[in-house]
């Protein structure tokens, strides 16, 4: 006689004689036996035979394909960076097939490097997982550098505050660049800046020969916000003050610069970097020509003491070989030039 043994994921049949002799046999063809015996069962795990590694550019989309050794159902199981990824079948891609930013890591120690686990499982419940680290790489992007705004004040001050300056466009890799000239009656430096409450980064300054003028570049990462206030602070109090503000998007860093200052009948002969741009200030006295050759004149600031005028320019000409800073006639002159590029 036979009797049946009926269990959530098993179904075994006894035959043979109760008491007696009896023996066990598999009875759901459905149902892959799991239990170790000499009847076939499937206990071996799958091979993930797909790399551990993977590395995307910016701004784009990852698209890791996930391999076994056999048919295996995929899931994430894990990782620090478990939340910023999604599966699509065996494909392993960002969350809501997004993208990355390099200047901008979301990984959890934030150094572009995220880290996930996947999980294999074959028709017969047997898993393997894998912990895979997809590396985002830097990709070199278009820099955009457009003048936003300038201001200036009469006021003798050592510390000034411009109100509610134009910074652009706000974007997550903007930098805002700021040229500043003073008319000063001694000797005296711009100490610090901050834009948009960001303490901003000194690139150069220059003051003229005899003490009268001074000029400088300034640059910060300002992400974020149309408009911001820029204070300027001075080693001493200075007659009268201006700037001229730009936004640079894309591009090196304030580190990757080049740039030079010069006085004394400044003029100033540079190479832009192909794809580059060049920022350039100079200041003068007694209604002296700043001329700046193959830049774009931005802006010219009467500083109102003795016809102190304060001017600006730019270029985003790639490869531009000539950049030059050229007054004419000019009194207590100082220039200075700064260049990024890719």
């Amino acid at each position: 006689m036979g009797q049946d043994w009926n269990y959530p994921s098993q179904t075994w049949n006894r035959t043979g004689t109760p008491g007696k002799d009896t023996a066990l046999s598999w009875n759901n063809p459905s149902l892959p036996w799991r239990a170790g015996s000499s009847s076939g069962a499937d206990v071996t795990p799958p091979t993930i035979t797909s790399s551990d590694t993977a590395s995307v550019a910016e701004n784009a989309a990852l698209s890791h394909a996930l391999t076994a050794n056999e048919s295996v159902t995929w899931s994430l199981v894990g990782g620090a960076d478990q939340a910023r990824f999604e599966l699509s079948g065996s494909t392993l891609r960002w969350l809501s097939d997004g993208t990355k930013d390099f200047e901008i890591p979301d990984d959890a120690d934030t150094n572009n490097t995220y880290v996930v686990t996947v999980r294999a499982t074959d028709d017969a419940l047997n898993t393997a997982d894998q912990t895979i680290t997809v590396t985002v790489t830097d990709v070199a992007e278009d820099i955009v550098l457009a003048f936003t705004d300038s201001d200036s004040s009469a006021t003798d001050s050592n510390t000034y505050t411009f109100s509610a300056v134009s910074l652009g466009t706000a974007n997550q890799d903007r930098q805002i660049i700021v040229v500043v000239g003073s008319r000063i009656a001694t000797s005296a430096n711009v100490d610090s800046m901050t834009i948009g409450g960001v303490a901003a980064t000194l690139i150069l300054q220059q003051q003229s020969t005899t003490p009268s003028n001074t000029v400088a570049i300034f640059i910060a990462a300002v992400p974020t916000g149309a408009t911001g206030d820029v204070v300027v602070n001075l080693s001493a109090t200075v007659l009268r003050c201006g700037i001229a503000v730009f936004s640079k998007i894309g591009g090196g860093t304030a580190a990757s610069s080049s740039g030079g200052s010069v006085a004394a009948n400044p003029t100033a002969t540079l190479t832009i970097p192909a794809n580059g741009i060049a920022v350039a200030g100079g200041i003068t006295a007694a209604n002296s020509t700043w001329t700046p050759t193959n830049l774009t004149e931005d802006i010219e600031i009467n500083l109102g003491a003795e016809n102190t005028t304060l001017y600006s320019a730019h270029s985003i000409t790639p490869g531009e070989t000539v950049m030059t800073i050229t007054p004419v006639t000019s009194t207590n002159p100082a220039g200075v030039f700064a260049t990024w590029g890719l």
